[in-house]
């Protein structure tokens, strides 16, 4: 399939220190029609003044920076699609970085029907060492990621994306603009607009997957991965049971609840330590909340045992 341009979305806010890397991995790929949109959410470290070194490359169509911060990263994202001209557009987020035959590889494995596209990732930690390949949805299905793939987006999200982001790192996904320019992301969604954007793109398109791993998603801690403090982690956990509530009936949930467990392990895991009360305080609906008294009952059965 002819790609005409891809357009790649930077946003940035304080990456100062992983913008070079990021920078020099997109203008390096071996795909080179491509336009990139520079975008800075008003960053208080040094970040501008990197930017503006690459402000006038012959492939920066766009070099914006918010006088304000816009308080989240999914405003920078529709800031960025609407500026875009590309048939497909790929936010590049600013703390990752990538081989520079990801375009070339994942521009390969599309066709008029799909939406979205995306690859492996392997995790890296802030010096861009290796830490694991990214092993997040063997639960979901030991198999299907094994190998390249183009499946339909409704199925895909029936079968898997209402249950957990399958594209866990947004610099990893490629996605049709025209489909994204119809979707509109809460605008008080701070850490799940992505997953949110990929549920709403499933039901437009077929969804591609390519297994090599060409993407490297970057922990450090100020990420949005990283633990916050107690109500900043309600947020975050509350957007994760307005997506799966929005696609799945309580019965649903119910019939289906061991795979919801990776909520309820990545709670016990961020906030026990809070203390127990507040680890007990979970923002879930009943049913999640009877799985999460199991799962810490099972948790110190096995500690006793051990």
């Amino acid at each position: 399939m002819k790609i005409d341009l891809i357009s790649i979305v930077i946003p940035n806010y304080n990456h100062e220190p992983f913008l070079r890397s990021r920078l020099e991995s997109v203008f390096s790929q071996t795909y080179q029609n491509f336009e990139v949109i520079l975008l800075d959410d008003c960053s208080t470290d040094n970040s501008v003044q990197l930017l503006q070194t690459y402000a006038n490359h012959p492939k920066v169509s766009h070099f914006i920076v918010n006088e304000t911060n816009s308080g989240s990263p999914f405003r920078q994202w529709e800031k960025g699609i609407e500026l875009a001209k590309g048939e497909y557009v790929w936010i590049a987020e600013s703390d990752d970085f990538c081989e520079v035959n990801f375009l070339e590889k994942i521009t390969k494995i599309l066709n008029p029907s799909v939406a979205i596209a995306y690859c492996n990732s392997i995790i890296v930690d802030s010096k861009g060492d290796i830490i694991k390949k990214n092993d997040w949805l063997k639960k979901l299905n030991k198999s299907k990621w094994s190998e390249n793939h183009i499946e339909n987006g409704k199925e895909d999200l029936n079968k898997y994306l209402r249950f957990q982001n399958m594209m866990s790192n947004a610099s990893a996904v490629i996605f049709k603009r025209k489909a994204a320019l119809e979707v509109k992301i809460p605008k008080e969604y701070y850490f799940c607009g992505d997953w949110f954007y990929w549920c709403a793109l499933a039901k437009k398109g077929n969804i591609a997957f390519l297994s090599l791993y060409l993407n490297y998603f970057r922990r450090h801690e100020t990420t949005t991965r990283s633990t916050k403090d107690f109500q900043v982690e309600v947020k975050r956990f509350k957007e994760y049971i307005s997506i799966i509530s929005e696609h799945s009936s309580i019965a649903f949930r119910v019939l289906n609840i061991r795979k919801y467990e990776w909520i309820i392990d990545d709670w016990i895991q961020k906030t026990s330590q809070f203390g127990k009360y507040k680890l007990l305080s979970a923002p879930f609906p009943v049913e999640l909340y009877v799985l999460l008294y199991f799962r810490i009952f099972q948790n110190k059965f096995i500690w006793i045992l051990r």
